[in-house]
């Protein structure tokens, strides 16, 4: 069973969900408007209590552990968060298959796991643990369905390793906004930051390599060209090209932190 004591230790929750709140209100560019806000990778919901604060009416988030999924409806429930619903799922290019998540190992956050086997993806500092529990994958295409919605607002996407799987060679246009990590390894990192790119203007991006946030304002945001796809992703701001520019808003801190 997993589920070690470290896993529990409370500081390190709060801690952890802390640093990505301060992520999640203070990377990159929003659009309006705020209706549908899909959460792929939830941790401990952090980005879905950021969504909720800014306003978006429908929060759908996407787990695949039962632990973090536990304690994120505690977390949001403890916030009187209500207008979300988290959804047990490892995401995947299909539905329906029963996988193992392994937890990461040797790392010093929290709650982090993993479909995907790392040495197949050229990332050795990524190393799985021997413990797993099993999931059920699905799949983007049933994502819409799940969830009842024709459009995503924003997508945010951090799944340790299985984005490939889960975005390559499927259709991203009816997503408006997506903030992602690129966690595949140099190849098919590459490979998907260049699929990607076809649907999506690039308008940031932060690697692991220098430490520093790149954006853009400019029309047709950064050539996908220009980012080092060797170094891992931390997260990349895409916003479809199909969507016409209006005022964009930048994020800001949150007036007052959950305790």
């Amino acid at each position: 069973m997993l589920g070690s004591k470290n896993q529990f230790d409370q500081k390190k929750i709060v801690d952890q969900f802390m640093e990505s709140l301060n992520g999640a209100m203070n990377q990159g560019i929003h659009v309006a408007p705020y209706h549908t806000y899909v959460d792929v990778g939830t941790h401990y919901g952090a980005y879905i209590f950021a969504a909720h604060r800014r306003g978006y009416s429908k929060i759908y988030g996407f787990e695949a552990s039962a632990i973090n999924t536990s304690i994120a409806h505690r977390i949001l429930q403890q916030q009187n968060v209500s207008n979300y619903r988290i959804y047990n799922f490892a995401v995947s290019n299909e539905s329906g298959n029963i996988v193992k998540l392994r937890k990461l190992r040797d790392i010093e956050s929290t709650g982090q796991y993993s479909i995907i086997d790392y040495s197949l993806y050229e990332n050795p500092k990524k190393k799985m643990g021997e413990e797993y529990e099993n999931c059920m994958t699905i799949s983007l295409d049933r994502i819409f369905d799940l969830c009842d919605i024709e459009h995503i607002d924003t997508m945010k996407v951090d799944i340790e390793g299985a984005e490939y799987d889960f975005l390559m060679n499927k259709d991203l246009s009816r997503i408006r906004t997506m903030y992602i990590e690129f966690h595949c390894g140099p190849t098919k990192n590459k490979e998907l930051g260049h699929y990607l790119s076809k649907y999506f203007d690039i308008y940031g991006f932060y690697t692991a390599l220098d430490h520093n946030v790149v954006n853009s304002v400019q029309a047709g945001g950064i050539d996908v060209e220009d980012i080092d796809f060797t170094q891992e992703i931390h997260y990349m701001v895409l916003l479809n090209k199909s969507v016409p520019r209006p005022k964009v808003i930048h994020n800001h801190p949150p007036e007052e932190h959950p305790r």
